[in-house]
């Protein structure tokens, strides 16, 4: 999934000459390219669809662009919708947000569409640090930390047009514990592991692949500082991954057997999740590509697809209640600029 130099400077030249985004914010996001997106004659829906079907066999990552399109409420859509753009890979989306400011300040701003404070970029947290140029905040972590670090439940977003996900990536929204009843309780033949859907199983799993990480080993100062806020001085005291490991367990089996019908009833055990466990275990692998359905089919595009779809309707339905889905905060913020003069 990741572009080259070369691919990098064309899709930013195309996304600059691009008259799709006039008067309009452009997103850049992580996924397969949308290349055809840019093109003066785009290839058929069948035809696209094959595309971005081969782009997910060979990187195993469907398009964040179509998700996040598909997560604005409708009212949103309507008028004005920010144009999103699937860039490669994290790296690849920074490197063309750069391009991007480049390219502005070295043409005539009447050659492009562009409106320089209309451009944004939305990229998974992750771990590995990825530094920043020509920001007050050095790197997606520091944007992170701006963006997250208040813990007062209200996002810093007026001083950033990078953001990142406040969870591990994106997939890791897939595994909110409301989406259970509303979505995986309502898919007939999931399985786990080629076993039975169990989402407390799929938390524990998780939990438990903390100290087998080798990420999570290679970058623990950052796992550290992530949970500063969660965790007591204590535990943070000569903490390391198996140590952490013990802690999260524990916690989490103390909330066992979790009552399903009352989500509300316990925040310390969505606050496991959502301030620990979704925030530095790798959700994606760990978690969703293990959730499967009973076909028997090994090609699990269309099942990924469909998945994502509900999920992203789901988020779109219920914009106004939704718990964690930190990326609907900011996708309002880009569709509020989006709408700016």
């Amino acid at each position: 999934m990741s572009l080259n130099s070369t691919e990098i400077e064309d899709m930013a030249q195309m996304i600059y000459s691009s008259s799709a985004i006039r008067k309009k914010a452009v997103v850049l996001c992580e996924g397969a390219p949308s290349w055809d997106k840019l093109k003066r004659t785009p290839r058929s829906r069948k035809e696209a669809g094959l595309a971005e079907e081969k782009e997910y066999k060979k990187s195993g990552k469907l398009s964040d662009s179509s998700f996040y399109l598909n997560c604005l409420p409708r009212y949103l859509r309507a008028e004005k919708c920010p144009q999103f753009f699937s860039c490669g890979s994290r790296s690849n989306v920074i490197d063309i947000f750069h391009q991007l400011l480049d390219l502005h300040c070295e043409d005539p701003p009447s050659d492009s569409y562009l409106d320089i404070n209309k451009l944004f970029a939305i990229v998974d947290l992750d771990l590995e640090e990825k530094p920043i140029r020509g920001s007050i905040h050095q790197s997606i972590e520091a944007i992170y930390q701006s963006i997250y670090g208040n813990r007062s439940g209200s996002l810093n977003l007026i001083d950033h047009r990078i953001y990142t996900t406040g969870l591990i990536h994106k997939e890791a929204y897939f595994m909110l514990p409301e989406l259970k009843h509303e979505v995986f309780d309502v898919c007939a033949g999931l399985r786990y592991c080629n076993g039975v859907f169990d989402l407390n199983k799929i938390y524990l799993d998780l939990i438990q692949s903390i100290s087998k990480d080798n990420r999570i080993k290679k970058h623990f100062s950052i796992v550290r500082e992530r949970l500063k806020g969660y965790l007591s001085p204590q535990e943070i005291e000569e903490l390391d991954p198996i140590k952490l490991q013990e802690i999260l367990e524990n916690k989490f089996q103390e909330h066992l057997p979790f009552d399903w019908s009352n989500l509300d009833s316990n925040e310390d055990f969505r606050k496991i999740l959502t301030s620990a466990v979704l925030l530095i275990a790798k959700a994606k692998d760990e978690a969703w590509k293990k959730i499967t359905d009973d076909s028997g089919s090994e090609d699990f595009y269309y099942f990924r697809i469909s998945m994502e779809g509900k999920i992203a309707t789901y988020f779109s339905t219920h914009h106004e209640t939704v718990k964690d889905f930190h990326i609907m905060e900011i996708l309002k913020f880009i569709c509020e600029k989006s709408r700016e003069p």
